[in-house]
């Protein structure tokens, strides 16, 4: 099983996995076998979700072939990552992982384990960008939630078909975590939080409300491990010029990564590179997300096919006033709603 990992390793990158990492990788290909495991045993582990950031439009642009092998190369490098750092890949979901840290067995660093984890992704994930830069495919950004705490784990299915599972309330609040990241970033949990706390440098804990909960869960950012000169911060990228403008739009909602076949209206009020706020008649909350389409004028062209996530919304003159960030678009939706903002702010009269 070690050599047959490192075979696989060593033909997505052009060199075997150096370190323990090839046989952390062959053990947890060796526990995860029906012949091994049976039943379900308490464990507490850590788990990590991580999931690209507009990879649906990527997909939708460019040819099946050139997606299918992003996707490998991105998988492949996460799961170097993942070994080396002494995880368990439990599954590949589309264009996410799912990794758990504490099983087979547990370690008292496992939550450290997972975080160092985590923001070494973000890392390899800039360096993946590097070096496909010169594709000319778009960048891509990963969005990333860490939680800790007791789950069941073992085999789920039959005879037929079977596969090892992580389950537990602790294993969703990972999901829900990831879910509300924004690229590049990295959420704890408050239980992971307090497992490595005096180790990570973080932001204020904020207080958000996810699927599952009646109530609102604490979470951490964390922006890096000073003793391992680790530093990672977010992509967002919302520092940009803005401009008033008044742009009828069309967009539809997207939930669990569906497009909504209902075409829906808002007006963008202001717009800059990167998002803008807009005027709805619903109200939206903090992480919904919409696929749009704006003309913009004196451009003469429309932006099409643009994804945003809502990030807050407050109640204005009877509509719904919402901050977006735009999370993926055309390189040329991009171009011209730089052009856009640039012509309105030279054309704009002093006051």
């Amino acid at each position: 099983m070690y050599q047959a990992v490192q075979d696989v390793i060593r033909q997505a990158h052009g060199a075997p996995l150096s370190g323990d990492g090839a046989k952390a990788l062959a053990a947890t290909l060796r526990t995860s076998s029906p012949a091994v495991q049976a039943g379900f045993t308490a464990k507490e582990v850590t788990v990590l979700v991580a999931d690209l950031r507009g990879f649906t439009s990527f997909s939708e642009r460019y040819p099946p072939a050139l997606v299918l092998e992003v996707l490998n190369e991105f998988l492949s490098e996460m799961s170097v990552v993942v070994a080396r750092h002494g995880g368990r890949i439990e599954k590949f979901m589309g264009d996410s992982v799912m990794a758990s840290f504490g099983l087979p067995d547990a370690h008292d660093d496992d939550a450290l384990r997972a975080v160092t984890c985590a923001l070494e992704m973000q890392l390899s994930l800039d360096a993946l960008n590097d070096r496909r830069a010169a594709a000319k495919t778009p960048k891509l950004y990963m969005g990333i939630g860490v939680s800790s705490g007791s789950a069941m784990t073992g085999l789920l299915g039959s005879e037929l078909y079977a596969e090892h599972a992580v389950i537990g309330d602790d294993v969703n609040i990972a999901s829900r975590i990831e879910a509300v990241s924004l690229r590049g970033q990295v959420l704890i949990s408050d239980k992971t939080y307090a497992r490595c706390r005096d180790a990570v440098a973080t932001g204020k804990p904020v207080s958000v409300y996810v699927k599952g909960k009646t109530q609102p869960i604490t979470i951490h950012e964390v922006t890096g491990i000073p003793a391992l000169k680790l530093e990672v911060r977010r992509k967002d990228m919302r520092a940009s010029p803005r401009v008033q403008a008044k742009l009828p739009f069309t967009y539809y909602v997207v939930r669990n990564k569906v497009v909504a076949s209902q075409p829906l209206q808002g007006v963008i009020l202001d717009l800059g590179y990167h998002g803008a706020a807009a005027s709805f008649d619903i109200e939206y909350p903090p992480h919904t997300e919409i696929k749009l389409s704006v003309n913009i004028p004196l451009i003469g062209s429309d932006a099409n096919d643009v994804y945003a996530r809502v990030i807050r919304t407050k109640r204005e003159n009877g509509r719904y006033l919402s901050g977006l960030e735009f999370t993926s678009l055309s390189d040329e939706a991009s171009t011209h709603i730089q052009q856009f903002v640039h012509y309105l702010l030279q054309t704009k009269q002093p006051e």
